[in-house]
């Protein structure tokens, strides 16, 4: 994976210009080019994708043997074709804090990077973990058959900021974008709280029921709308049974941690900085009203 991209530079940016201005023209940017695309890279040589084909009709299982490479849940065979389809699956992880969607979402990209191979070069934290707008539109201004981690989802992407130009602006790259084939995993607590746009572009949803443990659910466009099919077959419906998500490796973490620290941190400082604010208004307009 190339360095990770510098946004110090768009910050400076945003305090110096009009951010609905430099907004659009990243998303005008995104929306019209084509040149990454054309060199994105096939399935590595070392997987074959006819191991990730299934017999149609078949019962969906939870885990299954790819010839080579081991045992794994039935979700990478669904990701596997949806990339050899062209397609950029969008997956939502959801689930109450500390159960576990951040370690699954890391498992997955691992796995999709480094295991399978599904994926151009290793899996990078630094790179591929995403807590805003403007590092997801230039993510994608620049990258290629790699995948991203959309971190506090459900904070940035809220239902509620549905006509501001940040949920514009991502809802018109998944749509527009398709074609970079960069699995889009989107972690919040709960799936009502994304923006609609978002939510029903969800193609795989991992719902984390207990510690570790997730429900899988697969979908399906009918007629351009979103729904969980009827037929129970290896592409679509419900998972039956439970998915032990695997932890990823060590180093993953520990780098993972690192990064999601210094937003956090970074965070209580925006809400701290709000409180006072609103605690200063609130005490001048009850001077106001005392006179």
């Amino acid at each position: 994976m190339d360095s990770a991209i510098d946004t110090e530079s768009i910050i400076q940016d945003l305090r110096t210009k009009k951010k609905t201005d430099i907004l659009n023209s990243i998303l005008e940017e995104v929306e019209n080019d084509d040149d990454v695309v054309s060199e994105r890279p096939e399935l590595g040589d070392d997987i074959n994708t006819s191991t990730f084909d299934l017999p149609p009709n078949q019962e969906i299982a939870l885990n299954y043997e790819i010839p080579g490479q081991g045992t794994y849940n039935v979700i990478f065979i669904r990701i596997a074709n949806l990339l050899n389809n062209g397609i950029s699956p969008n997956i939502g992880i959801f689930g109450k804090s500390q159960r576990g969607k951040s370690e699954t979402a890391l498992y997955i990209l691992h796995t999709l990077h480094n295991d399978l191979n599904l994926l151009r070069g290793n899996f990078n934290p630094a790179d591929q973990v995403i807590y805003g707008v403007i590092p997801f539109l230039l993510f994608y201004r620049y990258n290629a058959r790699v995948g991203a981690l959309f971190e506090e989802a459900g904070e940035t992407l809220n239902k509620n900021k549905y006509n501001t130009k940040m949920n514009h602006a991502v809802a018109g790259t998944l749509r527009t974008q398709g074609k970079k084939q960069i699995p889009n995993l989107f972690v919040t607590p709960e799936a009502s709280e994304l923006d609609p746009r978002i939510r029903d572009n969800i193609d795989i949803e991992i719902e984390m029921v207990s510690t570790g443990k997730a429900k899988i659910t697969f979908y399906e466009r009918i007629h351009g709308k979103k729904a969980e099919a009827q037929r129970r077959n290896y592409e679509f419906g419900r998972v039956n049974g439970r998915w032990k998500v695997p932890r990823p490796p060590k180093r993953i973490r520990a780098e993972y941690d690192k990064i999601d620290s210094g937003f956090k941190g970074r965070y209580l400082d925006e809400l701290l900085i709000k409180a006072i604010n609103e605690k200063i208004e609130e005490e001048e307009q009850n001077k106001v009203m005392e006179f």
